[in-house]
């Protein structure tokens, strides 16, 4: 019995309080109650590199040792529909650049980078482009305009504190004249 079987029954059974055994050849896909479960020979081999790579057919997980920068190369999208890739950067000096093939995109990026140690991405890709569905990635930028605004608003909301606490003083002194 293949891994996947094991798992569509683990989910049939959770499902429907009843073990179903289908069996399913690679590709073929199966939905039960708005579920799609697609069937894929996966090989969860860990492939280590210590160098710029492109990546292949024959990857899924992926780690990348380098100790400086160093280029992970996306394949072709249109002719890898549906595959999926996890990439770590294992260094704690490497920034890890992940770059879409030609002008394919990273949810609407050319590149994406893994700049910390043990960070790492689960991307899939639709046939035309490639989408981040997982992992403990980051986008910098995003992070600082996040703090910015909140730094902004709390700025804004300390100076209307000083105003009142000032109104306050002055009341208080008006008061003890």
């Amino acid at each position: 019995m293949a891994a996947y079987d094991k798992i569509i029954d683990g989910i049939i059974t959770l499902l429907r309080g009843h073990h179903t055994r289908h069996e399913l050849d690679g590709g073929d896909q199966m939905s039960l109650a708005g579920l799609t479960v697609l069937a894929q020979d996966i090989d969860y081999t860990l492939n280590e590199y210590t160098s710029a790579q492109t990546l292949t057919a024959d990857n899924y997980m992926v780690t990348i040792n380098a100790s400086g920068n160093t280029t992970v190369t996306l394949p072709a999208a249109a002719s890898h529909a549906k595959r999926v890739y996890t990439i770590l950067n294992a260094h704690s000096t490497g920034k890890v650049t992940i770059d879409a093939n030609n002008s394919e995109t990273i949810n609407g990026d050319s590149t994406i980078s893994l700049t910390l140690q043990y960070q790492y991405v689960t991307i899939i890709c639709d046939g035309t482009q490639w989408f981040i569905i997982g992992g403990v990635y980051v986008k910098i930028e995003e992070l600082i305009m996040e703090h910015t605004e909140v730094s902004r608003k709390a700025l804004i909301e300390l100076e209307l504190i000083k105003k009142c606490l000032k109104k306050m003083s002055d009341l208080d002194l008006k008061e003890n004249e």
